[in-house]
């Protein structure tokens, strides 16, 4: 439930200086009691974890920094939601994971950043109304983001504290995660900055409950010193993310936040709403949080959304923007408040460029400014673009696969069956056993998502050693699109030989 304004007051500069709420050693004593611990390397598996705040039980993992034993330096500290997707693809969704260890490992080995502890956490059943700040009222899902952000800073804050070397104070510790898991990230941060002074909102779902988390931004007290990394796909799941994602940057620089000091921001231009987006992107807020301030902006360039506008509405807008990169190493986004066009044939609202009635085809330069850089881009308007990309998607299938057996595509369109795995059927390819072809048309810019199986999820294809494979992807531009795939085995064992 959301905290009422008169709490939000109280929270004020004062309370950015106290910390996390203590817990007696012997509430952690008892807590622990029915706790499991086991140790891989550096990586520290917290089975049977209990919460009070929310009346059930979790995992843990706990990565800690090469060179730990040896050390008696204490450590920032990054909370991480939905463990499962962050250090295995045998356990992440789609098998697709953040690669965090991998990440964390090159970013402190190539001394990018100070060491750091990741502390993930799992997510549960009830992982929807955790991650959310209010009741849904259609699905009644919803609402205990309070409960989870008393149990992540009652809870596992001080267990952590008590049992690895941390630096016990809100300037060392973050929290992130991506999706719902975004979106309690930023409210743990608005809630809870004297425990936490730094926040990772990676493809944030903004519009739970009505973008309440706005207001609840907009009556929070965020310090001078926060952190805040906010970032979206330009290929998520709906056309709100990116204007929801702007109007939040936006709101936080109005709540004193400056951008490049406090916030950094990124449209991430050809990603899906998924872990390897997120995998790809991650070293930047881990960057910013744990090693040397951004620095100074050294590149900064423009960037558009669709090169090219059509005055058949298809498509009859695009997004301009300027990739900023600092002298730490950093990239993120910067989305200007004014635009001048060259010639003039464009108009600017909202942080979206629209074709001017009567424009006649022509390139177009647009510019933009990061206060005394300029960054610029070009695009034509044409008369005509087609809305549609033809596909032909040709399947290469492992040996020992059932001598005509059917193979079907499964995937995130109506294309391709909306993930029902014996709906879309291939076809064969003539002189070819080992071959099938899939034909289909997509609207042009599309983002789909896709897996191939025998006609039910017992026989979907996996990696070489049996894992999960992550899903295909394809964008499609303008241009026909011809694409092969192969698929190295089958998950059930007769074909998997």
């Amino acid at each position: 439930m959301l905290l009422s304004a008169a709490i939000f007051a109280m929270l004020g500069a004062a309370a950015a200086a106290q910390e996390a709420p203590a817990v007696s050693s012997a509430a952690v004593q008892r807590q622990a009691a029915g706790i499991k611990v086991t140790r891989d390397k550096d990586l520290v598996s917290v089975d049977n974890f209990p919460s009070e705040a929310l009346g059930n039980l979790r995992t843990l993992r706990i990565l800690l920094p090469p060179g730990y034993d040896g050390s008696g330096e204490a450590y920032p500290v990054v909370y991480m939601h939905d463990r499962q997707n962050l250090f295995s693809k045998k356990t992440a969704a789609h098998g697709m994971e953040w690669e965090a260890d991998e990440t964390a490992g090159r970013l402190i080995g190539g001394k990018k950043t100070r060491p750091f502890i990741i502390v993930g956490i799992d997510n549960t059943p009830a992982r929807v109304s955790e991650y959310t700040q209010t009741r849904d009222e259609k699905s009644g899902e919803g609402g205990a983001a309070e409960e989870y952000a008393r149990f992540l800073e009652r809870e596992v804050v001080p267990y952590v504290d008590g049992l690895y070397r941390t630096i016990p104070r809100r300037q060392g510790r973050a929290v992130m995660g991506s999706s719902l898991g975004g979106l309690v990230s930023l409210y743990i941060l608005a809630t809870r900055p004297q425990t936490f002074s730094m926040a990772g909102v990676m493809s944030p779902s903004l519009w739970w409950g009505q973008r309440s988390i706005f207001g609840l931004v907009e009556r929070s007290t965020i310090p001078a010193d926060a952190k805040i990394w906010l970032d979206m796909g330009m290929r998520e799941s709906s056309e709100e993310t990116v204007p929801d994602a702007i109007d939040m940057e936006r709101l936080l620089q109005a709540r004193g936040l400056r951008y490049g000091e406090n916030l950094l921001f990124m449209l991430d231009g050809p990603a899906a709403h998924n872990e390897a987006a997120w995998a790809r992107r991650l070293h930047n807020p881990l960057q910013w949080f744990f090693g040397p301030a951004a620095g100074e902006v050294v590149e900064a360039r423009g960037v558009v959304s669709e090169d090219k506008l059509a005055l058949n509405g298809e498509p009859a807008s695009a997004r301009f923007w300027g990739r900023l990169r600092f002298s730490s190493g950093i990239s993120c986004d910067y989305i200007p408040d004014a635009v001048a066009a060259s010639p003039p044939l464009l108009s600017w609202k909202d942080a979206k460029l629209s074709v001017v009635s009567g424009a006649e085809p022509r390139a177009v330069k647009l510019t933009g400014r990061f206060g005394s850089r300029p960054f610029s881009a070009a695009l034509r308007i044409v008369k005509y673009l087609s809305p549609w990309t033809d596909l032909a998607l040709t399947v290469a299938l492992p040996k020992g696969t059932p001598a005509g057996a059917e193979i079907y595509i499964a995937g995130s369109q109506d294309e391709l069956g909306g993930w029902d795995p014996g709906k879309i059927k291939l076809s064969p390819v003539p002189g070819k056993p080992l071959e099938r072809v899939f034909r289909a048309r997509f609207r042009r810019g599309a983002a789909v998502s896709f897996k191939f199986t025998r006609g039910s999820w017992k026989t979907v294809e996996k990696d070489r050693d049996g894992g999960e494979v992550p899903d295909h992807t394809l964008v499609f531009g303008e241009a026909a699109m011809t694409a092969r795939v192969r698929v190295a085995r089958w998950a059930d064992a007769a074909a998997a030989k």
